[in-house]
This record gives C-alpha cells, sequence and structure tokens, in this order.
C-alpha cells in the first residue's frame, strides 16, 4: 500500500491532484486501513474543498486505529480551520498522548501558532 501513497505524491508535485484522488480512494479499496494514505486522501480532499469526505474518512481510520497521532493530527488541523477550536484542542491533546513526536502534529503546531499570530496582527 505505500506505492499508493509514493504514486499520489508524484502527482501531487506535478498538480495532477484528480489523478493523485483517484490512486488513494483505490488505495481504500485495496488497503483501507493504510494510515498514511488515509492521511494523504483527507488532506487532497480538503484541499479540494470536500471538508465531509475529508472528516469521514480520518474518522473511518481512525475507528481503526484511535491513537494515530497524524490522523488524530490532521483532524485537529481541520477543527481548527473550522473554526471549532475546543475540538481541535481535545484532538490535538489526543495526538500529544499517542505520540509527542509525530511529525504530523509539530506540523499542526506550527500551522496553528502561525494561523494565531497572523490573527492577532490583524
Amino acid at each position: 500500500s505505500e506505492g499508493y501513497s509514493i504514486l499520489a505524491k508524484g502527482y501531487l508535485s506535478r498538480n495532477e491532484h484528480d489523478a493523485a484522488l483517484e490512486v488513494l480512494l483505490d488505495c481504500q479499496n485495496d488497503a483501507p486501513f493504510d494510515a498514511d494514505a488515509t492521511a494523504l486522501l483527507a488532506k487532497v480532499l480538503w484541499d479540494e474543498d470536500q471538508s465531509d469526505l475529508a472528516f469521514a474518512y480520518l474518522e473511518k481510520g481512525l475507528k481503526q486505529d484511535k491513537c494515530n497521532a497524524t490522523l488524530l493530527s490532521l483532524n485537529g488541523r481541520f477543527l481548527f480551520e473550522s473554526g471549532q477550536d475546543e475540538e481541535a484542542k481535545e484532538m490535538l491533546l489526543l495526538a500529544e498522548e499517542c505520540d509527542p513526536m509525530d511529525a504530523e502534529l509539530a506540523a499542526t503546531r506550527r500551522y496553528i501558532a502561525n494561523a494565531l499570530l497572523a490573527a492577532k496582527k490583524s
């Protein structure tokens, strides 16, 4: 299933979002418990303004692995971007408990910190 993620990332690097989405959806059929592919799929869906589907795939992934810090972090980021700050905080605390060194958690922290700083400046 790692091949799906690699192929999708290749498509994304060439801005071929539809092809990447197709590959990641195929992965959901062939390897539905691949958390990395699920995270990438959620990001692509979010970027394509399909937030309901992004949340649905994150929820599906978290049903399989309740302590996946990457999926929890993405869920927290998307909740934050949706204005659901308290829910975002809860997700990020769970991610912290599961794996405080997770790369997606670190990226989400930076993203939220930058967004809050930018909001204070304006």
